[in-house]
């Protein structure tokens, strides 16, 4: 198994940093596994690098990065949005592109919480989700209005549409833009129109995010589609025994995602 630091260009001349690792060259094209962070996270995150870990070991290319703002990525926390995020998919999928023994035709999507919104809506763009087989969504939330209600309190949002700006005390600061963006763009048209498998992980009792979001995406999505709930789980997934049924699950949903793809 090969493991390296990378770096790639965006298309806005930024750079973005990630850990790739691919499995020794035997002469066949692996699939690759993007794995995409949530709002507040980064490509260390410690569930993320766990599950990056274990699925690098059962034959698939990884590849763990930050997205624009984040981690060791350029930019900041005020010039992102879901546009830009998207884009930074696009670079990540060039950039794997260039390596001769990933597959360049079957990439598979997994995000967390507001990266697995970002992956929806990502595989269901026409031309974006041509490249992209399955997506797992780990904690994901069910509207954009959920997820602008999850890290902007109603003072907050006020305050962000009157200033222009909102400063958290423990982050960085976005723009009004942020939010605006945001709204462009249509989970609920992503749910409705995307082609290939989508699965929908989510705990239990997330004291995070609500489980109702996981049915609420469940309901909305049209076939292909899976929704697994860990029972008696939390957010982070610390019982040993929760994260090996979420290696196991997603080692089955990819696999068969792939056979229906080929």
């Amino acid at each position: 198994m090969i493991q390296k630091r990378v770096r790639f260009p965006t298309v806005e001349r930024g750079m973005l940093e990630g850990v790739l690792r691919i499995p020794e060259d035997k002469g066949d094209k692996c699939p690759c596994i993007i794995f995409l962070h949530s709002f507040r996270g980064n490509k260390d995150t410690e569930l993320m690098t766990f599950l990056w870990d274990a699925l690098s070991h059962a034959g698939f290319a990884v590849l763990r990065f930050d997205l624009t703002g984040h981690g060791e990525s350029s930019g900041t926390a005020g010039q992102a949005n879901i546009s830009r995020q998207l884009k930074d998919i696009d670079s990540a999928i060039a950039f794997l592109k260039t390596f001769h023994n990933i597959d360049a035709e079957h990439f598979l999507l997994l995000g967390f919480s507001l990266g697995g919104d970002i992956s929806m809506i990502y595989a269901a763009d026409e031309e974006r989700g041509e490249a992209v087989s399955a997506v797992a969504t780990i904690g994901a939330r069910a509207t954009i209005q959920s997820l602008i209600d999850s890290f902007l309190t109603p003072h907050q949002y006020n305050e962000l549409m009157d200033k222009g700006f909102h400063q958290f005390h423990d982050f960085d600061e976005i723009k009004k833009d942020f939010v605006k963006d945001m709204r462009k763009h249509d989970l609920g048209s992503a749910l409705k129109h995307h082609t290939q498998p989508f699965l929908f992980m989510h705990a239990s009792h997330d004291e995070v995010v609500s489980i109702d979001n996981a049915r609420a995406l469940y309901s909305a999505a049209s076939q292909p589609k899976e929704l697994v709930i860990i029972e008696d789980s939390t957010h982070s997934f610390l019982k040993p025994e929760d994260r090996q049924y979420l290696i196991e699950t997603l080692l089955r949903f990819f696999r068969d995602s792939l056979r229906a793809a080929r």
